[in-house]
Parts: C-alpha cells; structure tokens; sequence
C-alpha cells in the first residue's frame, strides 16, 4: 500500500450559469479523467466544510483501488452526503439549480478550463480547511452503511 500525498490544491466556488444543470454535468463528465474532475453540488455552504476531506478520502480509496464509484468526482460526492448509495447521493447533493450550486475542481487548471468552455460566472471562493471534527465524520461514512 503506498503513501497518498496531495499532488494539486483543489478549488471549490459557488457558480451559476446560464446552461441547464444536466448539460453542465455532461460536460464536467467529459472534463473528468482519473485524478482530474469536476464536481457540481447543490448549494448549501454547509457542505463546504466537507469538501476536502471528502476529497482526500476519495482520493486514497482511489489509490489503493478501493473505490465503490465509478468515478472519483461521484466517490467524493458518496463521502460529502455522508451516504454510500449513489442514488441517495444524487438525488440529495448534486447539483439541481443552475441559478446556484458549488462547482469543485480536483485543481484549478481544469476548473479554469472547464469554466470557459462552460461559460459559468464564478461568484465566489470557498476556502477548503480540513477541520478535523468534520474529517472524521467524512471518513466514517465508509464504515457505517445506511
């Protein structure tokens, strides 16, 4: 089992944009290879604590080949809603509003290129801080099945 290290910052915003949330999301699905995605979730600030440990976990179950998702982008989503039922995950924290939602890049150079080719205005930066009380929870949601 090798070490996990952070190779890129990644990047969350609140955005909007003009284009229908499931177009976006095709794209981001397009975008998205490997250790680079994009991610929308729904808009709730409280989900931003959340971020980067579910990220970093994802990312390790990853690595290790571990992975219950097909994707890294929905494995971070299964760990931010705290479910490892990807319908429930969907259905309760992806993205619904184009008029609002968090839009997570694994780093900001795919972030960047995906809001161009998008066209999404980026409202505003969210710090990502691993808060361990958060990170722990986040980490349980593998263990604990609903």
């Amino acid at each position: 089992m090798g070490k996990f290290e952070l190779k890129e910052t990644p990047v969350a915003y609140f955005a909007s944009s003009e284009l229908e949330v499931g177009e976006i999301i095709g794209y981001s699905q397009k975008f998205s290879k490997g250790m680079n995605f994009i991610l929308l979730m729904k808009s709730d600030e409280k989900l931003v604590k959340r971020l980067l440990p579910a990220y970093v976990n994802a990312c390790v179950r990853y690595e290790e080949g571990e992975t219950r998702a097909r994707s890294l982008a929905m494995e971070m989503l299964l760990f931010v809603s705290g479910t490892m039922r990807t319908d429930k995950a969907i259905k309760e924290f992806g993205a619904s509003d184009n008029s609002g939602f968090i839009l997570f890049g694994s780093n900001k150079s795919i972030l960047k290129d995906f809001v161009r080719k998008t066209k999404i205005k980026l409202e505003k930066e969210y710090k990502l801080e691993l808060d361990l009380d958060i990170s722990g929870e986040v980490a349980s949601a593998g263990i604990i099945e609903d």
